[in-house]
């Protein structure tokens, strides 16, 4: 019998609980006077008093006691009080008098909140600290979760903090006039130059708490002159915040007029207009000298390239122009060298405005430039006009370059981070290429990837171009050279609409070439292109061309991506590519299943196409279709080279039953079961048609004239309804519906009764996409079906936390049941149309800062004073969940309405799929069971998931369970219906070995052994192929000859026994009877199994397993798999012999244990742990960084003079960085050069030499030896900084960084760390002063203020530093405060540029200069690629160009 694991653990804690009876009772005695084991308890009564009267307070048992907890949380001790807005109200807390004195208050008044452009939940901060808040008047709100007000409550005794927040939710009823809003954040003056950019100037009140989540405060900004006369209202500034202009000189006067306003009950309430305090707003000389005021009337007027470099370098300086406008008044051409307007800081591309440490970086021009129809010549070669752009917008220019080197207007688009809907790239408008014109890439811009910032997309999905009625114009030629992929003649990789525009250009290029745009950038977000024509030429040297665009969307890592939506486009000119070529676009290659609608509708394709593989008249290749691919009313002329409109498509998803097959698409129907397909993860997503068959038409026609009106677009306007009871029917009435046409047709008004509408279901609860087409154009409205208003409901609410550790540990996850609890088991009442997010909005909000940007997913929590647990913080796979009554619903938190008494569990987990894998696995009901069973459906091979799982589910029911499931013979038809399908594909599958069994049949009749001998047999039999008689003939005569009285072919050797067993099985074969032997009796004892070590037991299961052979003897399954087990070594794999796992050994041992993986939790366990021994076990060839004896031995260059030996560690990790490639390399010949350069970092950390901790690069810093002196320009080269280091006293130093690096002890640097964290682990020294710094690092105080003082200064510009230190970035600040944090440092190896010699097609050359035939290397393993000192960043370029050209070749063989 199987022991069991807590049977275990029970025993020994008997054991532990019998040994501690035995000991006296006097050793655990303690004096009473010095017993402080038990915690104070800190009780807080509260009172509530309305009108002098006191209607709620505290008796004994309502008291609240304080906790010692890291997360302050909340004690709700009066809910829903009842008030009248003009109610004098006191909310107070007392705390036993014995610790009055120790005890701090803070009140808080919770509410929801529009600020000018959206709902938030916030937090107004009140002024008193006492025990008491007192209220002229109360805030109305009815909803109580969003009206709270809290005191904090905080005990410290001991220096233990006992806390809580008590809380106070009220039901407030507005009367009118209403309560007028109260400031509690002023606008403030300030003083800029003119034209500076200045910051916003912001308010914030406390007010009534709009629970309806409408607009309720009216924000209205004014500008005057003086300090007391009324103001001029500002048009269009109406949010909490507005930026005051500096474009003129003098001094203006700003405040903000708020007043609260809402309609409820078909009666209006308002309260009294607010005025804040006004900022004084100075502008002062000094600005640029461009005539004009810079406003849309009056711009700055440009008239030569200098003006245009002064604009450049005021942007480089931090003047955005954001809100000015800018116009041409002559012809220019931009000067040779010309560096386009905006930059960033540093260099980098890194400027997300989330990051606190890239914010600033980013000197991005934000203005209007009006062309005014005037030429911009750029010269042969040149950069173009602009660069970094935000808020941007250039109208009415004409531009001309012979050639430029890149775009022709932006020079590559950057914007990962700009999240904020009123945040966009440019616009750009009536902007014409001229004729003549040459672009090495896109027509005018194109987003582009920096790996370093994010490998996905160039910007934010936010973050979108506009580019609107613009023109190239004939003979222009977009990708002169033909070598750029994602390009296309306005845009490469693209985010936002083009539309009305016009192209007659030729564009060049390799992949994903468009007549309009090459790609969409990103996964999400608005990608259109409407109303544009093409006549030019699309020649695309690769894959995915198309007349519009190359491909839809072709990031692989978002299998439910976005595609671009197409309409009413026209193209008549010729496209040209290998595979995926469309008339209108290449098509789709990464969107398994749509989960967003778009549309390619009302397209129209009278040009070629030609193509190798998929051409289609409209598309080239798609990758799915399901029931939001909206692909409609598109026709390619008859004759344009294609036979059809869409090339290929490989996944439909349909319930048609009587689809067309001839295509060879993977058909299947998520209605009833999902597909084992990477991303097809929702249900019900099928169309209802036959795509590629009876309704291609419907989607692609081919037609005799294409110069017939299309209906391609729908466009929705009017007052019409939008929420629902159950049970309502849809009512249209209000609802323009436009219809837009192609072929210059003009707009149509659609009458309702022609539409169709799909979607809506009025008994179903929660939002609704429904859909209304009318003809090929379709368009959605969103509607929310809810129960008519009643008795609030009662749900329960749990939240469990984790700690913020990374990637690394042990993995925490509900399945696991090892979760912190942050919230214990709450009763939440509230209305009986809640979601899940309003009761964590209820009981989270008061403790936590909820991040919720999307509003239907919770992306981070974080307590109160505490650390962030955000998506991703512990891993790639980690984030925020919930269940609903156990089970992980598909909805998110503000889609999923709640039932009386519904069970919710809000959950961090580490690992998302281990949660889903728990819930699969969890024991289904019989009513569940049926439905799987009827989900199977029509049986094809996509059904084996859905058909597994029901039998699954089935075989884990009781016997009086599975009596209820009244359709399981449609799971046993299902089931020989898939093994059927599963043998003819199998026939197909047989050809795919064709061509190996060709070759081996080629070899002659096989022998008795390994190599040439049954393995060969296997590969034949594999194949299909007929093994040569001869063999089994050689085999009987073998077994005759060796085979002993125990059936044993090797005294010593089972292995010989499984061998053949397993090659006679393959050719079917009886191994009971060869020539008279039975070959299954040799395996029937384990001691001579073990003869031959761990290599018998392997075998022999494999051998057995192959066609379930029984076994005989003492041998059993059991026994084998525990030898194997029993011989795994305690790093994880497996060996003949020695301690260190050997690759086949380890392989040959999982083969063996994985028919067992799922149902035996330590083959699990042994195999989960052998796979990470094989993982660690692949060869990593890098350089020799961590080889101390190789870097010994080839010290020669720029550090010969020091010691590189055991003292001096690396950066990167000892296995990668032996230089392993190199050594074999020189074994067979190979020439290395450049050994001698060595690249030494002076950010190592003492003991490892990984750069870890505070990082040396940046600013704000000071390097100080053990002395506390400065010794070096901190800012040098690395080696300039290395050796510097090696020369101060044991090589070591000392790099102090104070409040500008890390604000808090929890703050986050950009490399994920977080100071607090490096003081627990003892690597960095913090302190309050200098002096106290210079005590616990015991260096002379008068020093290290010296060091400070000496920085400041060069800082301030006082004075020139000796060590050359210069001040030369607006980031560099005087250091004056603490808390003040050291971290030690030594210089350590960082990459050596040594290695193997290779030519250009990464072929590494022998000694003589000539080439190993067969032999590639690239990387750190090469030598002679960055000279004596790499620059950074370089090393990643080298990988990716010669990694790639090595892989290409070695496939060629050449």
């Amino acid at each position: 019998m199987k022991k069991n694991k807590y049977s275990r653990l029970t025993a020994a804690l008997l054991s532990f609980l019998l040994l501690l009876s035995l000991i006296p009772a006097s050793v655990f005695a303690a004096d009473e006077e010095d017993d402080n084991t038990n915690p104070p308890e800190v009780k807080v009564g509260w009172q509530v008093s309305q009108n002098g009267t006191t209607i709620k307070e505290s008796t004994d048992d309502t008291q609240v006691v304080l906790k010692n907890q890291v997360n302050i949380g909340a004690d709700t001790v009066a809910t829903k009080i009842p008030f009248k807005q003009n109610d004098k109200v006191v909310f107070s807390v007392n705390v036993d008098p014995q610790y009055a004195e120790y005890t701090t208050y803070e009140w808080r008044h919770y509410l929801m909140q529009w600020n000018g452009t959206t709902n938030k939940n916030v937090q107004v901060v009140y002024k008193e600290t006492g025990d008491t808040l007192s209220l002229d008047g109360i805030y109305a709100g009815s909803n109580a979760m969003f009206n709270k007000y809290l005191c904090t409550v905080r005990c410290t005794i001991d220096g233990v903090t006992y806390s809580s927040a008590i809380t106070f939710t009220c039901s407030v009823i507005g009367e009118n006039p209403l309560l007028a809003p109260a400031f509690c954040t002023q606008p403030e003056s300030a003083t800029y130059k003119q034209d500076e950019s200045a910051a916003p100037l912001t308010v914030a009140v406390d007010s009534t708490s709009n629970t309806d989540r409408k607009v309720h405060l009216v924000y209205q900004w004014y500008k005057a002159d003086n300090e007391s006369d009324a103001g001029t209202a500002i048009e269009g500034a109406t949010t909490n915040t507005y930026t005051p202009a500096t474009n003129e000189t003098g001094t203006v006067y700003y405040y903000c007029e708020v007043q609260d306003h809402y309609k409820q009950s078909g009666q209006t309430y308002e309260s009294d207009k607010v005025c804040s305090e006004r900022a004084k707003i100075q502008v002062t000389t000094g600005g640029f000298s461009l005539p004009g005021a810079g406003t849309a009337d009056d711009p700055k007027l440009i008239y030569t390239a200098s003006d245009l470099e002064q604009i450049r370098e005021m942007v480089a300086a931090g003047n955005s122009f954001e809100g000015y406008y800018f116009r041409f008044e002559d012809d220019i051409t931009l000067p040779d060298g010309w560096t386009p307007i905006g930059c960033t800081v540093d260099g980098t591309n890194k400027f997300d405005p989330r990051k606190p440490e890239e914010k600033d970086n980013l000197r991005a021009f934000s203005g209007t430039i009006l062309g005014n129809g005037k030429l911009l010549t750029i010269p042969k070669g040149g950069k173009p006009l602009l660069a970094y752009v935000k808020n941007a917008t250039v109208k009415d220019l004409n531009i001309y370059g012979e050639e430029i080197n890149g775009y022709g207007l932006v020079d590559g688009l950057h914007g990962v981070g700009f999240t904020s809907e009123d945040t966009f790239a440019i616009i750009i408008e009536n902007v014409t290429l001229k004729s003549g014109t040459k672009t090495l890439k896109s027509g005018l811009i194109g987003a582009e990837i920096d790996m370093d910032v994010n490998g996905f997309a160039g910007a934010s999905a936010a973050f979108i171009t506009i580019i609107r009625n613009c023109t190239i114009e004939k003979d222009v030629i977009v990708g002169y050279d033909g070598t750029q992929s994602e390009i296309g003649a306005f845009a490469g990789r693209f985010q936002g609409v083009i539309e009305n525009c016009v192209s007659h250009a030729t564009v060049k290029g390799v992949n994903y070439v468009g007549g309009i745009i090459g790609s969409r950038d990103n996964a999400m977000g608005q990608c259109t292109v409407s109303k544009c024509s093409f006549d030019g030429a699309v020649i695309a040297s690769g894959k995915f061309a198309g007349g519009i665009t190359g491909a839809m969307y072709i990031g692989g890592g978002a299998p439910n991506g976005i595609k671009t939506s197409i309409q009413g486009c026209t193209v008549s000119g010729n496209v040209t590519g290998t595979e995926n070529v469309g008339g209108i676009t290449g098509g789709d290659r990464s969107v398994n299943q749509a989960w967003n609608e778009y549309s390619v509708t009302g397209n129209t394709f009278s040009g070629k196409v030609s193509g190798t593989k998929n051409v289609g008249g409209i598309i080239g290749y798609y990758r799915s279709l399901n029931k939001l691919d909206n692909i409609a009313g598109n026709a390619y002329l008859k004759g344009c080279g294609a036979e059809q409109g869409i090339g290929a498509v490989d996944y439909v998803d349909t319930s048609c039953e009587t689809h067309e097959t001839a295509s060879g698409t993977t058909y299947f129907d998520t209605s009833k079961s999902l597909p084992d397909i990477y991303g097809v993860t929702r249900e019900d997503h099928n169309r209802t048609d036959d795509p590629l068959g009876e309704d291609a038409s419907n989607l692609t026609m081919e037609v005799e004239d294409a110069t017939t009106p299309i209906c391609y677009k729908l466009d929705i306007s009017g007052d019409y309804k939008t929420t629902y009871t159950i049970g309502e029917a849809l009512d249209l009435s209000g609802m323009v519906c436009t219809a837009h046409w192609t072929m210059n047709k003009a707009d149509t008004v659609v009458d309702a009764k022609d539409i169709e509408i799909t979607g809506f279901d009025t008994n179903q609860r929660g939002e609704q996409t429904v859909t209304l087409a009318y003809g090929a154009a379709k368009a959605t409205i969103t509607v929310t079906v809810l129960l008519p208003a009643g008795k609030d409901i009662t749900v329960s609410f749990m939240l469990l936390g984790d700690s913020a550790h990374g990637d690394s540990g042990d993995k925490h996850t509900l399945a696991d049941n090892n979760l912190e609890t942050w919230i214990d088991t709450t009763k939440v009442t509230v209305s009986n149309n809640a979601t899940v997010l309003d009761v964590i909005l209820a009981v989270v909000g008061d403790q936590f800062d909820i991040k919720n940007e999307s509003g239907n997913y919770i992306q981070a929590i974080t307590p109160k004073d505490g650390t962030e647990l955000a998506e991703f913080t512990n891993g790639n796979l980690s984030g925020w969940m919930y269940t609903l009554n156990g089970v992980h619903p598909n909805l998110g938190v503000a889609q999923q309405y709640l039932n009386e008494g519904d069970v919710i569990v809000f959950h961090y987990t580490d690992d998302y799929l281990k949660e889903y894998e728990a819930e699969q696995n969890r024991t289904k009901t019989a009513e569940e069971v049926i439905a799987m069973i009827d989900a199977i459906g029509t049986v094809d091979l996509s059904k084996a998931g859905a058909i597994s799982a029901a039998r699954s589910a089935y075989d884990k029911l009781t016997d009086a369970e599975k009596a209820l499931v009244t359709n399981y013979d449609v799971l046993v038809e299902a089931e020989a219906e898939y093994a059927r399908l599963a043998a003819e594909q199998g026939k197909k599958l047989d050809n795919i070995y064709t061509t190996t069994g060709d070759y081996i049949s080629g070899l002659g009749t096989p022998d008795v052994g390994s190599i040439g001998g049954e393995w060969m047999v296997i590969d034949l039999a594999r194949s299909g192929r007929t093994v040569p008689d001869g063999y089994y003939e050689k085999v009987v005569e073998y077994v005759q000859k060796h085979a002993d009285e125990n059936e044993r072919l090797h005294r010593a050797k089972s292995t010989d026994n499984s061998r053949i067993i397993l090659a006679l099985t393959a050719i079917g074969k009886d191994v009971t009877n060869v020539g008279g032997h039975n070959l299954l009796k040799g395996l029937d004892s384990m001691d001579y199994i073990q003869t031959q070590g761990i290599n018998g037991p392997i075998w022999a299961l494999i051998a057995l397993d192959s066609h379930n052979y029984p076994t005989s003897g003492d041998v059993t399954r059991e026994k084998l798999i525990q030898a194997i087990l029993d011989a795994q070594l305690p790093g994880g794999g497996w060996n003949l012999s020695g301690n260190d796992a050997d690759p086949d050994m380890t392989a040959m041992a999982i083969q063996a244990l994985a028919p067992y993986y799922k149902e035996n939790d330590a083959v699990k366990a042994a195999v989960d742990k052998a796979l990470d021994v094989l993982s660690e076990l692949q060869l990593a060839t890098g350089g020799f960084g961590a080889n101390v004896k190789l870097r010994q031995e080839v010290n020669t260059g720029v550090f010969k003079d020091y010691d590189l030996g055991k003292s001096i560690g690396c950066t990167n990790f000892q296995k990668s960085a032996q230089g392993s490639g190199i050594l074999m390399g020189k074994e067979v010949g190979a020439n290395v050069i450049g050994m001698a350069d060595i690249q030494v970092h002076p950010c190592g950390t003492p003991g490892t030499g990984l750069m870890e901790m505070i990082r040396t690069s940046g600013r704000n810093r000071v390097f100080i030896n053990t002395d506390g002196n400065r010794f070096v320009n901190e800012g040098a080269a690395r080696d300039v900084l290395a050796k510097a280091i090696f020369a101060q006293k044991d090589s070591t130093y000392y790099v102090l960084v104070n409040h500008l690096r890390y604000p808090s002890l929890t703050w986050v640097d950009r490399n994920g760390a977080r100071v607090g964290d490096m003081i627990d682990l003892g690597r960095v020294v913090a302190a309050d002063t200098l002096e106290e710094l210079a005590a616990k690092l015991k260096m002379p105080v008068e020093n290290l203020k010296g060091s400070i003082d000496t920085y400041n200064a060069v800082v301030r510009g006082e004075k020139k530093d000796p060590l050359g230190f210069v001040a030369n970035n607006k980031a560099d600040k005087v250091m004056t405060e603490g808390p003040w944090y050291a971290c030690q440092k030594v210089p350590t190896v960082h990459h050596t540029m040594g290695g193997l010699q290779i030519n250009a097609d990464a072929q590494v050359l022998d000694v003589n200069g000539k080439v190993i035939p067969g032999l590639y290397a690239a990387g750190e393993t090469t030598g002679g690629i960055h000279g004596s000192n790499r620059l950074g960043g370089n090393a990643i370029a080298d990988c990716m160009v010669f990694g790639r050209t090595a892989g290409t070749n070695a496939a060629q063989g050449k």
